[in-house]
């Protein structure tokens, strides 16, 4: 995405990436995590209910200007995104 960013740019869009990046779902059996839940559990914090799917994928998604989606596309492996030039063609 960051190799493509420009020619978002020169169509007028911001981008916003969230995402598991490069790390596998193991990551969070790491014991720097177990730590990391440790110190938050002592300051008071707890994990809430689950969602109805806590393994959901990400995806590829186009909104707007203003209150409309554009595009959009639910991954159904890691990995599986949905092209620059999709993207693209989901500008107005």
């Amino acid at each position: 995405m960051r190799a493509n960013e420009q020619k978002f740019r020169d169509r007028g869009a911001n981008l916003a990436a969230i995402s598991l990046g490069d790390r596998s779902l193991l990551h969070i059996l790491k014991k720097e995590n177990f730590a990391a839940r440790n110190r938050a559990k002592a300051a008071g914090h707890s994990q809430h209910k689950l969602g109805k799917n806590p393994f959901q994928l990400g995806g590829s998604f186009v909104f707007g200007p203003g209150d409309v989606d554009r595009f959009a596309h639910f991954s159904e492996t890691f990995g599986d995104n949905a092209s620059i030039d999709l993207l693209l063609d989901a500008l107005p």
